[in-house]
């Protein structure tokens, strides 16, 4: 992630599903599309508002809420039930701060069950 929030770089691991889909989109990516990523219809680089728009659309579709905002708190949510620690999920998400994660984590009513039987 270049440019990111604070105008911070950063490296972002992607999973093995993630990183083959890359690799195929790559493959078929327009040429002179320099260093971004993805492009719009116009051929210039998507903007926040382009994926915002994305993303709402394809949630139309599924007959789901969801903003790239609440995508990012599902993963975190996610990755804390699946055992990833604080630490290391703070530094996917870029944040400096372990408070700043917490904020983003959104136990269900069934893990917090879980975990008062478990005491």
């Amino acid at each position: 992630v270049r440019g990111g929030k604070g105008n911070k770089t950063r490296r972002v691991p992607l999973n093995s599903e993630a990183r083959q889909a890359l690799k195929a989109w790559l493959d078929e990516r327009p040429h002179g599309a320099g260093d971004w990523l993805f492009l719009s219809r116009t051929g210039n680089p998507l903007s926040a508002r382009d994926v915002q728009r994305m993303v709402a659309e394809y949630a139309r579709i599924a007959g789901v809420e969801a903003t790239p905002h609440t995508l990012r708190h599902t993963f975190a949510t996610r990755a804390v039930e699946n055992g990833v620690d604080m630490a290391t999920l703070a530094a996917i998400l870029g944040h400096s701060r372990i408070e700043t994660t917490g904020r983003y984590l959104h136990p269900t009513a069934e893990r917090m069950q879980d975990a008062v039987e478990g005491v």
